[in-house]
């Protein structure tokens, strides 16, 4: 072998070895990527869980609120009621105290 095909053939092993190389830099990256991942999909399903039980207090609490809001509006309902029933009264007395006052007056003249 003479020197040139020496040189030739160490040239080739060389830039073989560099390939060799880098492919394995490309392997090692694309492993670390998914190595990262079930990382990542657990950071996103924790998050997940945090926000599910975060909506799910909001809603229980909104629940609270509505029943809250139809007791009260129930209750305020019954009071317009009874209201209803003591204006009645009081506008029949008031017709009453009207006639009463008016026979008054016309049995006076």
């Amino acid at each position: 072998m003479t020197g040139d095909e020496m040189e030739r053939t160490m040239q080739f092993i060389l830039e073989q070895q560099a390939q060799f190389m880098a492919n394995m830099q490309m392997l090692q990256k694309a492993n670390a990527r998914n190595d990262e991942r079930p990382a990542r999909e657990d950071e996103r399903r924790e998050r997940d869980v945090e926000r599910l039980a975060r909506d799910t207090e909001r809603l229980a609490r909104l629940e609270r609120a509505f029943v809250q809001l139809t007791e009260l509006a129930v209750s305020a309902n019954e009071r317009m009621n009874e209201h209803d029933v003591r204006l009645v009264s009081v506008e029949e007395a008031v017709v009453m105290l009207t006639r009463l006052v008016g026979g008054e007056k016309d049995g006076k003249e």
